[in-house]
């Protein structure tokens, strides 16, 4: 009983000591804590949104944001109606940020800080975006085919806006994802000019989507299906194949030159339009030889007419008659015409074999 007793003797004192030493950090009636913050910060031009859900606590009536050390700050009050309570903060470097949050009640009282991060991005990152690079495109009978190189995902690129003209002179809009690695529009007018630009999201919470300034496809593939062969130097009868067949579309077929005729051997071609060509296609056959016909040019001239009378010389190029697939020539005059000539002017003997010949023009903005 004597030890019993000894042991509440010890425990009253100790507990006397213990209220001694923090009795200095207790407020009369308690300290009042409102509700925090749960926030996020959402990115911007020169800018951020604090964002959190209003408060359950319905004594929550403003809200203070804290930045650069506690030098500048933010007041905002919080009324009852509000889902959603969004701080904007504008002005901003191009650099990230901590803000400090704190809550209060109409008394004063506030919540423990709230420490978020985030960035406000600038012009040094919209420097860095670049469109999205086309593989390839091409129209044939009102069908625009394009092939798109990888979006840039790792810099914010959620997709493209693609602009274009349908076959009843109407303008749309379409949005192709980052993730489509092809558009084919069934209904785009031919001759008409298309334009596209990157759209960016600095990141899945940014709260300005980016939009960057129209582009120009370098060049796009014409429609051959219009064209027609108007006149020739010479052809080997065949079936399928004669000059015309190196707009057929298919490397399948050959023009074959006359036996017996020499170099130069050429063709002209009605393209229904004035066009300013960008580059010119040049592919070998592979009929009768599936590994692609040695019997091609060595050298090759174009001209372009507008009336298939006076012609403008747009170069004198060489052909690797060994190579398979299409050759790209450029070209760097802005004559425009509405007929092209192309002359095979040597090769390896006295007569000439061709796949495909297949022009390109430079698509700007509208």
């Amino acid at each position: 009983m004597k030890n019993l007793f000894l042991y509440i003797l010890l425990v009253a004192w100790g507990c006397s000591k213990i209220d001694d030493s923090y009795k200095n950090l207790i407020e009369p009636g308690g300290r009042v804590y409102v509700e925090k913050a749960k926030a996020v910060v959402r990115p911007g031009y020169k800018k951020v949104a604090i964002v959190w859900p209003r408060a359950s606590d319905p004594n929550v009536s403003s809200a203070k944001v804290y930045w650069n050390n506690y030098s500048d700050s933010v007041s905002v009050n919080i009324t009852p109606a509000q889902d959603t309570i969004q701080v904007p903060i504008t002005g901003l470097q191009e650099q990230y940020y901590t803000f400090i949050i704190k809550t209060f009640d109409k008394n004063g009282n506030s919540s423990v800080p709230v420490e978020v991060n985030g960035r406000a991005y600038g012009d040094g990152y919209l420097a860095a975006l670049t469109n999205r690079f086309v593989s390839s495109a091409a129209v044939q009978a009102d069908v625009l085919t394009i092939n798109w190189g990888a979006a840039a995902v790792y810099n914010g690129e959620v997709g493209l806006q693609l602009t274009y003209k349908d076959t009843a002179g109407v303008q749309k809009q379409l949005f192709v994802g980052n993730t489509q690695s092809a558009s084919v529009i069934d209904d785009f007018a031919a001759d008409t000019k298309f334009e596209y630009r990157s759209v960016f999201l600095a990141d899945s919470n940014a709260i300005d989507t980016i939009y960057n300034t129209y582009g120009a496809i370098r060049s796009i593939k014409l429609d051959k299906t219009k064209w027609s062969v108007v006149s020739y130097s010479d052809q080997h009868n065949e079936s399928g194949g004669g000059a015309a067949a190196v707009i057929d579309g298919t490397v399948a077929t050959r023009w074959h030159s006359q036996v017996g005729a020499t170099y130069p051997h050429w063709v002209i071609i009605d393209m229904r339009s004035e066009k300013t060509l960008t580059q010119l296609g040049v592919e070998r056959t592979i009929k009768d030889a599936p590994n692609g016909d040695l019997r091609g040019p060595n050298t090759f001239q174009v001209l372009i007419s507008k009336d298939n009378i006076t012609w403008t010389d747009l170069g004198i190029f060489n052909f690797d008659r060994f190579a398979s697939g299409e050759q790209f020539y450029p070209i760097t005059s802005a004559v425009s015409g509405r007929y092209f000539k192309f002359i095979g002017l040597t090769g390896d003997g006295d007569f000439m074999v061709l796949g495909e010949l297949s022009a390109y023009v430079e698509r700007n903005i509208f």
